[in-house]
């Protein structure tokens, strides 16, 4: 079985003064998920992202997921389009929100996607998981 590569693409982001700025791609409509050394934020905007305070930032529209993080000394971006992606190589999975950003957005459900790859012996595991969209799902009926 031959191994495919994954459909990521990860380029070094500019960083002016203390501020690590996101990438241009980014639509406005996109949610962000950030944390921080003492927040974790999730928006419909891109905040500030002050370089000594962040671990690691997500956006993600639906269709694409972008991970901000810091690669040695540099902030980098992986870029994730599942437009890239066979079908059968991804799962999607939902996890509940927590009540305050289910309040903040509207939504009270996070979409991840998985991406599978199979090692040698054909067996599926997962490559990569980024968040990719919130979703509002009723549970009146439940």
């Amino acid at each position: 079985m031959t191994k495919k590569q994954l459909p990521l693409n990860t380029e070094t982001l500019e960083v002016e003064g203390a501020h690590v700025l996101w990438p241009k791609d980014i639509p406005e409509g996109a949610y962000t998920l950030v944390y921080s050394h003492s927040t974790l934020q999730l928006n419909k905007a891109k905040p500030l992202l002050e370089a000594d305070k962040l671990y690691e930032a997500w956006a993600f529209d639906g269709k694409t997921s972008w991970h901000l993080w810091k690669r040695e000394d540099a902030w980098v971006c992986t870029t994730y389009r599942t437009s890239d992606v066979e079908r059968e190589n991804a799962v999607q999975r939902k996890q509940i929100l927590m009540k305050s950003f289910a309040e903040s957005t509207g939504k009270n459900v996070l979409v991840v996607q998985h991406h599978l790859s199979y090692d040698d012996d054909g067996q599926a595991y997962i490559a990569y998981s980024c968040p990719i969209d919130l979703q509002k799902e009723d549970w009146s009926h439940v």
